[in-house]
């Protein structure tokens, strides 16, 4: 009976106001690495090939070192620095070529990085740790 009790208050847990900050930062590293991913090979996050710069040449192949992913709560936040921005937003005569992924639009990659996070925060909840 003790064994099942102590189940019961792990599945609880499940429901606890701290999970999806655990979530969080399991996965920030992981969409990281995702997005850095998709972008060091020249790609938006969706997987589509960035436009070619004039010369036909591969454009910001050094992009992933401008990205930054981290956990705030139970959010993962992605932002960008020095040049990736203006070609991200497609400003200042850049062609937009895209390094974070829309909100409403998660692509796979970055969709199986956060479920490899939730599932791992419950299986250590469920073993109690």
């Amino acid at each position: 009976m003790a064994a099942l009790d102590s189940m019961i208050e792990r599945m609880k847990a499940l429901g606890s106001k701290d999970v999806g900050a655990r979530v969080a930062a399991r996965a920030a590293p992981l969409v990281d690495a995702e997005i850095k991913r998709t972008a060091a090979a020249g790609r938006a996050p969706d997987g589509h090939a960035w436009k070619p710069k004039v010369d036909g040449g591969r454009p910001l192949q050094n992009a992933a070192a401008h990205i930054q992913t981290r956990a705030m709560g139970n959010l993962i936040v992605t932002t960008l620095e020095g040049p990736t921005v203006f070609h991200h937003l497609g400003l200042g005569g850049k062609p937009t070529r895209q390094f974070i992924p829309d909100s409403g639009n998660v692509p796979p990659g970055v969709e199986k990085a956060v479920t490899e996070a939730a599932m791992s925060v419950c299986r250590d909840i469920m073993e109690g740790r």
